[in-house]
């Protein structure tokens, strides 16, 4: 009798398995498992449920192969996990010939409490933890989050939680004018070993860049620097004390104690066009010069010579509807925002595009024409957020942070922020309030 019922078993058992797959086991608790024959021609994985599917392209592979799909029901445990989106696609490791689009249902029930939708991305599950995929893109009209990855391994929605860190006003500096410690038009702000450098320009007269202390007490200032007049742009500063800036269509490296080290324009580069509007410095001493009208990012090496260009116009990966500002993070990623497009764009190094974040709207991890941007030791970036009248803080990966500000004249309040620095620790955060003509210090809390 017993051989009988284990028979029985055997043959609902191996029913299962041709027709859905059979239920997994493991520590993390599998749910029903799917097989799925895909071909070259490409074709669309999905789980059991339906909440996920891997649409694979034409040639990702070269001969047919059989995947699988599982809910995983005890995902290990993260405070930004979605419940019920974890799934184990396999053959685990597998690696594709080309990226695969994942998407990931997700019910707003199941976020949570705390955590951001907008912040909402697919991660992968690694020795060390759920780490987010760069490529991930939230649809909050449809309940869905897609990414592209390349290979194969345990997936889930993972958010982020609000105000990790929260900014206070602590002080302010500046007033509309020509003398020391006034600004006109405002070009650009930077922080380094203690002091607060903030280009701008006095209308009709010259270029200048003025030093302040921690503080905002008026420490100096550098005039006609360079033999071009007009508005100044972004301004970053080396541990030595150099400035490096621009003047309309010149771009200038300016000694620490004022005069012109050298200055290029595009004759000197060999561009046809060539309009510096801000600049970022990496730890090899490489220059990185937004070209906000020429929609690119333009590299010069220590000595002034162009290396490369980054970027072209448009709307895809990688490129921009004008170029807000520049900065470089402690690995050497570039980030850079997109004007128009209200995003950050992310590159390696050499210029390959990472990633992006950011869509238009008033949300946390949304922007309206967001300007200049910098980076602190940790890999956090800093946005100002000019027409939306304030400055958020994302991660290295682009999940959301914090965000200070609004519109006016008051403490703490904006009105056009074009341009933001950060000191290394991120305890401390200025703000060049454009319109206001004025400097703001906050603090963290």
């Amino acid at each position: 009798m017993r051989h009988r019922e284990a028979s029985v078993c055997m043959i609902v058992a191996m029913a299962l398995l041709v027709s859905a797959g059979c239920a997994g086991g493991g520590e993390d608790g599998g749910g029903l498992e799917r097989s799925t024959l895909i071909g070259p021609n490409g074709g669309t994985i999905r789980s059991a449920d339906a909440n996920a599917t891997v649409q694979v392209p034409d040639a990702a592979i070269s001969v047919a192969q059989r995947f699988t799909s599982e809910e995983v029901t005890n995902p290990q445990a993260d405070p930004g996990l979605v419940a019920n989106t974890a799934y184990r696609f396999g053959p685990e490791g597998w690696v594709f010939e080309a990226p695969v689009t994942i998407t990931i249902g997700y019910a707003e029930a199941d976020i949570p409490a705390g955590v951001l939708e907008p912040t909402l991305k697919i991660a992968r599950l690694q020795p060390g933890g759920w780490v987010p995929v760069g490529t991930s893109a939230v649809n909050q009209a449809a309940n869905t989050v897609n990414a592209q990855v390349v290979g194969f391994s345990i997936f889930a929605i993972i958010g982020q939680a609000a105000a990790q860190a929260a900014y206070a006003y602590d002080s302010q500096w500046g007033a509309q004018g020509a003398s020391d410690g006034e600004f006109g038009a405002m070009g650009g702000i930077a922080y380094r070993g203690g002091l607060v450098y903030v280009s701008d320009m006095i209308p009709f007269i010259t270029e200048r860049i003025q030093r302040f202390d921690a503080n905002g007490v008026y420490l100096g200032r550098c005039l006609d620097f360079d033999t071009e007049d007009g508005a100044t742009g972004g301004i970053d500063v080396d541990a030595t004390g150099d400035m490096y800036t621009s003047v309309v269509d010149v771009f200038a490296k300016v000694a620490a104690g004022c005069g012109l080290v050298f200055d290029r324009d595009a004759t000197d580069l060999g561009l046809a066009q060539f309009r510096p509007t801000d600049v970022a410095l990496d730890g090899a001493g490489n220059i990185f010069i937004a070209e906000m009208n020429q929609h690119r990012i333009t590299r010069l090496n220590a000595a002034g010579n162009i290396v490369a260009q980054i970027g072209s116009q448009g709307a895809g990966d990688g490129q921009f509807n004008f170029v807000g500002g520049v900065a470089v993070g402690p690995d050497g990623s570039i980030y850079a925002s997109d004007h128009l497009g209200d995003r950050v764009l992310k590159f390696s190094n050499a210029g390959a595009f990472v990633g992006a974040f950011g869509e238009t709207g008033d949300g946390n991890g949304q922007f309206h024409s967001p300007r200049g941007i910098d980076v602190d030791d940790d890999g956090d970036v800093y946005v100002a957020d000019s027409v939306g009248n304030r400055v958020q803080k994302f991660d290295e990966d682009g999940a959301f942070i914090a965000a200070f500000g609004s519109a006016g004249d008051g403490a703490g309040e904006f009105n056009f922020p074009t341009d933001v620095a950060v000191t290394p620790d991120g305890s401390a955060v200025y703000v060049m309030d454009a319109l206001n003509y004025r400097v703001q210090k906050f603090v963290e809390q």
